[in-house]
């Protein structure tokens, strides 16, 4: 069976952790042996030292956040820890910013980078992994990888230059990142959905492993980053009272976890979990917005733009599933249509975008191992 490295993130992060899950189970349906290369982002002396000087390189507000909710948040990270233990696969060894990855050149039969934000000039000082720059070109495929805008900085495009050219199958997460290839490299790639999107309901269901429901009654969920504050106030109550239902919040709202479900001991299958059983969901994240269609959820996405943070690969999803609408003002009302969603037509498109996919991966995997 031909080994494949996977450079990805796998984080605490709920999206994040899913996805390196879903885009290794997927190579391993295909009849291969996925192992997710264990790349911590910076420094080998920075990522080794003790926690408690990595906790207090953070701001005081962060740490006193830490002190104040430790418990929480150590019951988060020992959840997520947990799920990668029992349900990942990793590399034996550990790789740094500054390791010499020309050792990981011939560890496995083919490498694939992605999915996730592994291309966002955020994380320019790792893109030598990130790129798989350490692989020979016929044995390196990019799977749904995301810059995360639709544009580069002209500096950040000839830093980009080399690494690009050097992958032998190309794909991004979304159509503004073929054309960001397209018009600043010259070079066709393909349009695939993110992994997670490559598990259906039915099989995410299967993996969690369980009918028993975490909350008995019924419930909306909100899974947002950028809180509840500056404005958003209104909606979030809004959503409360509007069909009565408890809102659950499925992480810590304004970064505190007591607002969380279970106050940050929710790991990677729970969040699936709540998904599931959820009636409406209400979001800002990426792949909020995807388990919510993964589970035929009516939704809505909260604008990201009014606190100056890009939105573009979640108004791209939506619009290639014909779902814009749902894309909302923070300050805006909720109509009851949004509480109701027709996913037949959703179900079409994502279908052939599925089947698209799927077909990339497959050959792509084939050329790579197979070094034609």
């Amino acid at each position: 069976m031909k080994r494949i490295g996977i450079a990805t993130f796998f984080d605490d992060n709920f999206g994040t952790c899913l996805q390196a899950y879903a885009l290794q189970q997927t190579i391993k349906k295909l009849g291969y042996d996925p192992e997710i290369i264990r790349y911590y982002r910076g420094e080998h002396n920075v990522q080794t030292e003790s926690r408690w000087k990595k906790i207090f390189r953070y701001s005081p507000k962060t740490v006193y956040k830490y002190f104040t909710q430790r418990a929480m948040i150590e019951r988060k990270r020992a959840a997520f820890k947990m799920f990668r233990a029992q349900y990942m696969s990793f590399s034996n060894g550990a790789y740094y910013r500054d390791s010499q990855l020309d050792a990981l050149k011939n560890k496995y039969d083919a490498y694939v980078c992605g999915s996730d934000m592994i291309w966002s000039e955020d994380f320019q000082d790792d893109w030598a992994f990130l790129y798989l720059s350490f692989a020979d070109k016929n044995k390196s495929v990019a799977y749904a990888p995301s810059f995360g805008k639709n544009h580069l900085s002209d500096s950040n495009i000839e830093h980009c230059r080399p690494y690009i050219n050097g992958i032998g199958s190309l794909s991004c997460r979304e159509q503004a990142g073929v054309d960001l290839i397209k018009r600043n490299f010259n070079l066709d790639a393909t349009h695939v959905v993110d992994p997670t999107l490559l598990i259906d309901s039915e099989k995410w269901s299967t993996a969690i492993g369980t009918e028993k429901r975490l909350v008995e009654k019924k419930y909306n969920l909100a899974y947002c980053f950028l809180g509840t504050k500056n404005g958003r106030e209104k909606i979030f109550k809004q959503i409360k009272t509007q069909n009565n239902r408890e809102l659950i919040f499925l992480s810590g709202a304004d970064g505190d976890y007591k607002k969380c479900m279970y106050q940050g001991s929710t790991g990677p299958f729970e969040f699936v979990q709540m998904y599931r059983d959820a009636e409406f969901v209400l979001t800002d994240t990426f792949h909020g917005m995807l388990f919510a269609i993964i589970f035929r959820k009516p939704f809505v996405v909260l604008a990201k733009e009014p606190f100056g943070v890009s939105a573009d690969r979640l108004k791209y999803t939506l619009a290639s599933l014909g779902l814009e609408d749902r894309y909302i003002q923070y300050d805006a009302v909720i109509d009851d249509k949004f509480l109701t969603l027709d996913y037949v037509p959703v179900m079409e498109k994502l279908n052939k975008m599925q089947e698209t996919s799927i077909i990339y991966l497959k050959e792509a995997l084939r050329k790579a191992t197979n070094n034609d």
